[in-house]
Parts: structure tokens; C-alpha cells; sequence
């Protein structure tokens, strides 16, 4: 009986010290869009955010289109310059469409395309950024690293169940 329960506490013990650690000062992982605001990305990500303009007939088609079943995993990597030059304009498109970016889950992660929660697990993150699009739970589609056309045309197409393939798939 000693035997057993000393088999139970030493496997309780191990999957519990190896089971992922959400650390909340860490640079990577699930965030709000706000940390891409403050420093050491603010000047960065405003830079790119200010001068952004679109295409305002595909905005008012992409809004129009966006209805509340959309959710986004849109992974980045602060070291990344796609994902320099895409996060910012993807969330001016969502401010300057008036789309609400709650509708958004920014996912930052290490050069390894990692995180502490595992976000990434099962979604084969294997460039950034990495923008998916869900409806109803189901992935529609998604934006891989930089537009085909534009990036408002290019998720246009994601939502409103055009044709699509993202700059990596054949």
C-alpha cells in the first residue's frame, strides 16, 4: 500500500511540476494590445500604426462582412519585422473599419514560435505573424506573414468565404 501511494504522490508531484507556468511578466504569451503601446515596442508599433490608410471601399465591405461569430488568434513576434509592419496595421485596419478589436487575441511568441501557455499547441504557427480567423469555433482561414494583395482585401476574402490561400500554401 506504501508502494502505491508513493507511486501516486511522485506522479502527482512530476505532472504537476512540469505542467506549463503562465508567467505574467514574461514578454511572450497571450496579451493585451496595449502592451504593444508601451515601451520597448511603443515607438515601433505607433510609427507603424499612425501612418497606415486603406482601400475605404474594401474597409466598409470588410465591416459590413465582420459579424460577432469572428474570433482572431492573431501570433506575433515583437523581434519579428513582418510582424512589425503587419500587427500595427492589421489593428489600425480594425480601428479605421470600426471593428472591435476585443474580437482579437494577440499571442506573442519567442523566436521558437512559443509561449508559456502553449497557445500556439496544434495550430502549426510556423511563420509570423500568423493571423486565424474563426467563425463559430471553425477556422475559416488565415493571414500568414504578408498580404497577397492587401491586407484588407486578403481578409476580406478570409470572412467572407472567398477563395483564399495565404503567401505559403500551394
Amino acid at each position: 500500500m506504501k508502494t502505491i501511494f508513493f507511486i501516486i504522490i511522485t506522479l502527482f508531484i512530476s505532472c504537476n511540476i512540469t505542467k506549463p507556468k503562465t508567467d505574467t511578466n514574461s514578454p511572450y504569451g497571450v496579451k493585451n494590445m496595449e502592451v504593444l503601446t508601451k515601451a520597448p515596442n511603443d515607438k515601433w508599433f505607433t510609427e507603424s500604426f499612425e501612418k497606415r490608410t486603406f482601400d475605404k471601399q474594401i474597409l466598409e465591405k470588410l465591416k459590413s462582412s465582420w459579424d460577432k461569430d469572428i474570433e482572431v488568434k492573431l501570433f506575433m513576434g515583437t523581434w519579428c519585422t513582418d510582424s512589425k509592419i503587419e500587427t500595427p496595421k492589421y489593428y489600425k485596419m480594425l480601428e479605421t473599419a470600426g471593428i472591435s478589436k476585443e474580437s482579437t487575441q494577440l499571442i506573442i511568441v519567442d523566436r521558437d514560435k512559443h509561449t508559456p501557455e502553449r497557445a500556439e499547441k496544434g495550430l502549426k504557427i510556423e511563420r509570423v505573424p500568423t493571423i486565424i480567423f474563426y467563425k463559430k469555433g471553425k477556422e475559416i482561414g488565415r493571414f500568414v506573414e504578408y498580404s497577397v494583395q492587401t491586407m484588407e482585401k486578403d481578409i476580406l476574402k478570409i470572412i467572407s468565404g472567398q477563395p483564399y490561400k495565404h503567401a505559403y500554401q500551394d
